[in-house]
């Protein structure tokens, strides 16, 4: 049984990223971890307050959050009738990151599912600060991050862009090929070139990866990389009508670059692909 946790914030986003994972793993039998963490900024909250105050403060917020969190478990037992899914709600008295790291060294955990913060004025989403930080710190587990206005229907297409620069070995990608072998979908490998063809090193990687990636439907694309990658791989996944982008977080790459803060609070993708972040587990 597949245990995924869904960040829960209450939001219409963490509601979307929900739905998502409901019919993206229908047929998969799984455990939902409904987790919602909150951890107050205690000394802005009660200033020069006792500790009496604040820990009734933390007792009304646990409250709430178990309350909110049994809202959503009677919504599911009374909508969502799949017999391979099960539920567990988890309020924590603690922020978001410690939180999935602490869940990740206790229980084995198959994926994050988070939703993504809307961008006004933006033809895009703007990855949210908690999203950004969890794909930047969590390195062991797989990170499903789903824009709020994505209207999940089925996996047909998915991009996974690279250089060739790293293998890919069976542990990073076996997230991802259940996932196209589940939907029979398609997968896009798509390499973003500066004008030169790939040398010696790349092309043997390349190889490697048709072997790994024998009985599943795909192809390769090759594009002009004529602005920022986060951009142009984003485009690329829109006008091919894509479903899903796929990235493997190797360290001093391109993922990297697109989780420093610098670049990331200029970056948009799709309001409508989702991106799947795959571990570096070597």
């Amino acid at each position: 049984m597949k245990q995924i946790i869904i960040s829960i914030d209450f939001s219409e986003n963490a509601w979307n990223a929900l739905f998502t994972a409901l019919k993206l793993y229908a047929r998969t039998n799984c455990k939902f971890l409904l987790l919602n963490a909150y951890e107050p900024r205690a000394a802005d909250l009660i200033g020069n307050k006792n500790k009496e105050r604040l820990a009734v403060l933390y007792e009304s917020m646990d409250t709430h959050a178990n309350a909110e969190l049994d809202k959503i478990l009677r919504y599911l037992s009374k909508n969502h009738s799949n017999d391979l899914h099960h539920f567990e709600k988890m309020a924590v008295s603690d922020d978001l990151l410690e939180s999935l790291m602490e869940l990740l060294l206790k229980r084995e955990i198959d994926l994050i599912v988070m939703g993504t913060q809307g961008a006004s004025g933006v033809q895009g989403v703007f990855i949210g600060s908690n999203t950004v930080w969890v794909l930047r710190k969590v390195r062991n587990c797989p990170v499903l991050a789903v824009p709020e206005s994505y209207n999940f229907q089925a996996l047909k297409k998915v991009v996974l862009p690279t250089d060739f620069t790293r293998h890919f070995d069976p542990g990073k990608l076996q997230p991802l090929l259940e996932l196209l072998q589940d939907w029979k979908a398609e997968l896009m490998v798509l390499y973003l070139a500066s004008g030169n063809q790939l040398n010696e090193e790349q092309r043997a990687v390349k190889k490697l990866l048709i072997e790994k990636l024998q009985g599943l439907h795909h192809s390769f694309y090759q594009e002009d990389l004529t602005s920022d990658l986060s951009a142009a791989f984003a485009k690329y996944a829109r006008e091919e009508g894509a479903d899903m982008i796929a990235l493997v977080h190797y360290k001093h790459s391109f993922m990297e670059q697109l989780t420093r803060e610098p670049v990331i609070s200029h970056v948009a993708f799709s309001s409508r692909i989702p991106f799947l972040v795959l571990p570096d587990v070597s």
